[in-house]
C-alpha cells in the first residue's frame, strides 16, 4: 500500500509518505516544518526504540536549529535501520523538500547513517553527539563490570572522564593526547582504552567517516535537547542508539592493546576525533600539538565533569 500526500486541511502534522510493505516507512511533517527544514542549515538527528508501535523498529527524528532553538521538523517510523532504509528516507524527504541542504548534522555513531548522509550530502560536516559517546562508554563500563567502581571510586570515575575529554581536543591532537593519556592511566584502564580506540578511533572515524567538531549554542534549557530521543532513564541502560558498540566485550578483553601500534599506523586509521557536546558549554581552550599535556586533558575534564554526571544519570 502506497500513500503520498503533501497537504492536509488543518495544516497540522500529517503523513507526507507512507509505505506499509515489508520495509514500512511513515514520514510525518507539516508544511511549516518542511519550510523550516529547507531553510535551516544545522541539524540534529536521532532515533529511539522505546516509544515505537510494535510493527516498527524505531522512531527517527530530524531536528533543526531554528532561531537559536532546536525544534523537530521530521518524524519517521522505520522498520529497519540499515543503509538502504536511510537512503529511501532521505530521497523521500528530498521529494517534498527539494531545497534541503544541510551544512552540518549532529548524530550518533551509527556507521550506516553516517555513510548515507556523507553520500547524499558530500559537503556536509558531520559531528558525533557527546551524549552518545558518554552513553557508550558507560555501557562498556557496565559490560566490564566496573559500574560499582565507577559509582564508588571518584578517582576511577574522574580518569574515565579524562578519556571522554579527549573529544574536546583539536582533531590533530587526539592521537597524541590518547598516547599521553594511555601512559598516564596505565594498565588498570587497558580494557576501556582499548575499547575507546577500537570503537571511536580505528573503526568509526576512518578518513571517509571523519567527524567534525562544533558546539551548538541554543536557548534551550534542557542540556540534552539536541539528543532528546535518548534521554529517558530507560534508554540509558538498554540498547538505545549505541550502534557503534557492536564488538563483543570478551573479544576486547582478549585483544592486544591497539594503542601500542606504531604512531604512523594510528595516524592512517584516524583523521579526526571531535565529539559535539549537546550542552551549552563555552568554547574550550584547545592546545597545540607541541604543548599538549595531561594537565590540559585534566583541565578539560574538570570543565565537563558536572555536566557529564547529569548525562550519565539522566
Amino acid at each position: 500500500m502506497l500513500l503520498e500526500t503533501a497537504n492536509n486541511i488543518d495544516s497540522l502534522i500529517h503523513i507526507i509518505f507512507a509505505n506499509l510493505g515489508d520495509d514500512r516507512i511513515l514520514i510525518f511533517a507539516s508544511d511549516e516544518q518542511l519550510n523550516i527544514l529547507q531553510n535551516a542549515r544545522e541539524f540534529i538527528v536521532d532515533g529511539t526504540f522505546k516509544v515505537v508501535p510494535e510493527i516498527f523498529y524505531q522512531l527517527y527524528i530530524i531536528h533543526s536549529v531554528h532561531r537559536d532553538h532546536v525544534i523537530p521538523v521530521i518524524y519517521v517510523l522505520l522498520h529497519r535501520k540499515n543503509a538502504d532504509t536511510y537512503y529511501r528516507l532521505i530521497n523521500k524527504i528530498l521529494k517534498f523538500a527539494p531545497r534541503w541542504s544541510p551544512r552540518s548534522i549532529m548524530l550518533d555513531f551509527e556507521q550506516a547513517c553516517i555513510g548515507v548522509y556523507q553520500t547524499m550530502f558530500p559537503t556536509v560536516l558531520l559531528s558525533g553527539c557527546y551524549f552518545h559517546l558518554r552513553q557508550s562508554i558507560h555501557r562498556k563500563l557496565q559490560a566490564l563490570r566496573h559500574k560499582n567502581q565507577y559509582e564508588s571510586d571518584p578517582l576511577f570515575a574522574h580518569n574515565v572522564h579524562k578519556i571522554a575529554a579527549l573529544a574536546f581536543l583539536e582533531p590533530t591532537n587526539v592521537i597524541n593526547g590518547f598516547e599521553h593519556l594511555s601512559i598516564d592511566l596505565g594498565d588498570d584502564y587497558e580494557t576501556i582504552l582499548d575499547y575507546f580506540e577500537e570503537t571511536y578511533i580505528v573503526e568509526i572515524l576512518k578518513p571517509h567517516n571523519s567527524v567534525y567538531s562544533s558546539v551548538i549554542h541554543t536557548n534551550t534549557n534542557d542540556a540534552q535537547a539536541e539528543c532528546s530521543t535518548s534521554t529517558s532513564s530507560e534508554d540509558s541502560s538498554g540498547d538505545e542508539s549505541d550502534s557503534s558498540d557492536n564488538t563483543d566485550s570478551s573479544n576486547i578483553n582478549e585483544a592486544k592493546p591497539k594503542r601500542r601500534k606504531k604512531k604512523d599506523e594510528a595516524t592512517k586509521s584516524l583523521s579526526t576525533l571531535a565529539i559535539t557536546t549537546n550542552a551549552n558549554l563555552p568554547n574550550l581552550p584547545l592546545s597545540s600539538l607541541t604543548t599538549l599535556t595531561i594537565k590540559q586533558i585534566h583541565s578539560n575534564c574538570l570543565m565537563i565533569e558536572n555536566i557529564d554526571k547529569k548525562l550519565i544519570t539522566s
